[in-house]
């Protein structure tokens, strides 16, 4: 086994799947489930980094309670389906999230140089 640094370049992915600002955050989770990612960066028109996209940013800061799982929850339960009426709003306001609500706008980036 050697004793010599791995650097990021030899490790990192080349070929990067991002999102943007206005990408709706259930295709976002759609992509980062398909994929197996923990997170993914946010880019602007650019391609310049606005963002990051992670698990951690999917719970929501208040409650506590893991997004998508929350869509799916409500989704199967037997009185959704009974009366879909009653979550309409809330699963509409859920649906309606675009990344740029929950992304990290300030994620941290090291240089080259760094130690």
């Amino acid at each position: 086994m050697s004793n010599e640094p791995v650097s990021v370049k030899s490790i990192m992915t080349k070929d990067v799947i991002v999102a943007f600002p206005d990408t709706s955050l259930v295709d976002a989770v759609k992509v980062l489930a398909r994929h197996g990612f923990d997170g993914m960066p946010v880019v602007d028109e650019e391609n310049m980094l606005v963002g990051i996209l992670t698990e951690y940013d999917l719970i929501s800061k208040g409650t506590a309670t893991h997004l998508p799982t929350l869509q799916k929850v409500i989704q199967n339960l037997g009185i959704y389906h009974k009366d879909k009426s009653r979550f309409k709003k809330d699963f509409a306001e859920l649906s309606s999230l675009q990344v740029k609500d929950v992304m990290n706008k300030e994620p941290l980036i090291l240089s080259e140089d760094a130690t």
